[in-house]
């Protein structure tokens, strides 16, 4: 791609000032988000429960802002920086596929850009599971900022792939328009998506608009395999994306809300989850 390429790793790092553990002093990360075990424990915006990966462009190691590369440099490794013991980073070796570095998020071409989990996760019937992330969409082109395969792309991200106003309802039907919501393309937008135990999955947009929700009990091998590729290449930027291996409750749903709508001050205005 001409750009000159970064490989980085998991750490331990801060993104603010640090001590010499690089870590902030008593754990604390501002305005960053914090949870147990991750890498802020204290914060302004602090969730109960540790996710299982955090990919969060702002700190491209997972470590610390302060390693992050120049702009307009390739990307081979996004570090996870959840803290979780099991390795997460999502990398690409291969120089032509590998998106763009740009400050607050990475770029993806639409052509073959992603990056590969080190581990996946697997949706089982009968688990929980909650996707939250920023992302923008180039035009009514590819949406596809996480996943593998053709179903996950109506069923995690359910921004329609080929048309940026609407949104899938499942698998096999067409779209339903939230055009209420704020525009679908050129513009970032924050996203969850949460199954429950008995299967029901919930889509939201800008917040608590839900406006879709039916049940997927099948199993789904690598259900978040892949950044940048969910069986189409996302066109677009990745800014922010979490995901947990349960059910967040309405408590956390609103920290993670506003941690997006404070870091994040060109998203729309959100609406908060009851």
């Amino acid at each position: 791609m001409g750009e000159s390429t970064i490989s980085i790793g998991l750490g331990l790092g801060g993104g603010k000032a640090a001590t010499s553990n690089g870590r902030l002093s008593g754990g604390g990360g501002g305005d960053e988000l914090a949870y147990p075990g991750g890498l802020f424990t204290k914060s302004n915006f602090e969730v109960s429960v540790q996710p299982l990966f955090h990919f969060d462009a702002s700190i491209l190691d997972g470590s610390s802002a302060d390693n992050n590369p120049s702009t307009g440099t390739a990307v081979s490794t996004w570090g996870d920086r959840s803290g979780q013991s099991t390795d997460y980073d999502a990398s690409q070796a291969t120089a032509t596929k590998q998106p763009i570095y740009q400050g607050t998020y990475l770029d993806f071409d639409g052509s073959n850009d992603n990056l590969a989990l080190a581990n996946t996760y697997n949706n089982v019937a009968g688990s929980g599971w909650t996707l939250c992330f920023v992302a923008y969409k180039d035009g009514t082109t590819v949406f596809g900022p996480i996943g593998k395969n053709l179903q996950n792309s109506t069923y995690v991200s359910p921004l329609n792939f080929s048309n940026g106003t609407t949104y899938f309802l499942d698998n096999s039907s067409g779209s339903v328009s939230v055009s209420g919501y704020g525009p679908h393309f050129n513009s970032i937008q924050q996203f969850v998506t949460q199954k429950d135990t008995s299967n029901v999955v919930n889509y939201y947009l800008q917040g608590g608009n839900s406006y879709k929700s039916f049940t997927q009990g099948g199993n789904i091998t690598n259900l978040f395999s892949h950044l940048g590729h969910n069986g189409y290449y996302h066109n677009g930027r990745i800014y922010e994306l979490i995901v947990w291996d349960s059910t967040l409750g309405t408590a956390d749903l609103n920290v993670v809300r506003n941690y997006f709508n404070t870091k994040y001050t060109d998203l729309p205005a959100s609406t908060e989850f009851s």
